[in-house]
């Protein structure tokens, strides 16, 4: 599984921002299509983990304030 990972992530290269791919579609980070047009996005789930994300995040920055 993680020569597969790591051959994913070579092949497709990793992108902060969303882009258009090869065939035009709406992607971001490892070929993630988030393009609606194709029935992309992200589950509720994986909302709740970059929320968790950006909240640690948040929070380290404001650490340092404190």
């Amino acid at each position: 599984m993680i020569k597969l990972l790591e051959q994913l992530k070579r092949h497709e290269g990793f992108r902060r921002a969303a882009y258009h791919d090869s065939l035009g579609y709406l992607t971001i980070g490892y070929g993630r299509m988030i393009d609606v047009r194709r029935q992309g996005g992200i589950s509720e789930d994986e909302a709740a983990v970059l929320l968790a994300n950006d909240i640690a995040r948040v929070d380290k920055a404001l650490g340092s304030w404190l």
